[in-house]
C-alpha cells in the first residue's frame, strides 16, 4: 500500500484542484489518461461558468456543517469551494475572507450570517441525515437558520459506499 499526502483542499481554483489527478497518476504510469480526464472537464467546467457568467440573480449561498462542540466548519473565501460558488452563479456568504482550506467558525457567527443566505450546501457535518426534520432532531438550533425553514439544505454525503466513502 502507498500513501500519498495530499493538500488539495488548499486549492483556490476548482481546475488547480482537478489538476491533483495527474500528481496521483503519475504513481500508476497514467498521466496521459489523467491529463485527458482534465483537459475535457476545463472545457466543461469553461463552458458552464461561461453560461452561469450571464445570470442576473445570484443566490447568496452557505456551506459548512456543525460539530457537537459549537464549531462550525466551513471553506473559506478563497477555497475552490468558494470559487466553485461563484463559478456556478452564485454568492458565498463568507465570501470576505481569505482563508484557502476549512476554517473553525463560532456557531453563532456562521448562523448569523447564514441566515442570510438562501440556500446551505452541507458537508459530512450531515453525514447520514437524510431529511430536514432529522437534521432539525440533530440540532435543534437549525429550525430558525433560513435555508433550513424554506428547505433549502443539500448534503454531499447521502450516499455512501459499504465502506464509508462518499
Amino acid at each position: 500500500d502507498l500513501a500519498v499526502p495530499t493538500a488539495d483542499h488548499f486549492e483556490p481554483d476548482p481546475l488547480a484542484r482537478a489538476e491533483w489527478i495527474s500528481m496521483l497518476a503519475a504513481f500508476l504510469n497514467r498521466e496521459r489518461e489523467a491529463d485527458a480526464i482534465v483537459t475535457a472537464a476545463a472545457a466543461r467546467y469553461a463552458a458552464l461558468a461561461a453560461r452561469a457568467a450571464a445570470v442576473r440573480e445570484r443566490p447568496r449561498m452557505m456551506l459548512g456543517f456543525f460539530d457537537t462542540q459549537d464549531v462550525w466548519y466551513l471553506n473559506g473565501g478563497r477555497n475552490y469551494m468558494a470559487q466553485l460558488i461563484r463559478d456556478a452563479g452564485g454568492e458565498y456568504f463568507w465570501n470576505d475572507d481569505r482563508t484557502a482550506s476549512l476554517l473553525r467558525v463560532n456557531f453563532e457567527r456562521a448562523f448569523l450570517e447564514g441566515d442570510e443566505t438562501t440556500h446551505w450546501f452541507a458537508g459530512f457535518g450531515v453525514v447520514r441525515t437524510r431529511s430536514t426534520d432529522e437534521l432539525i432532531a440533530r440540532q435543534p438550533r437549525l429550525r430558525h437558520l433560513a435555508p433550513v425553514e424554506r428547505r433549502e439544505v443539500y448534503g454531499s454525503d447521502a450516499g455512501l459506499t459499504p465502506r464509508g466513502a462518499s
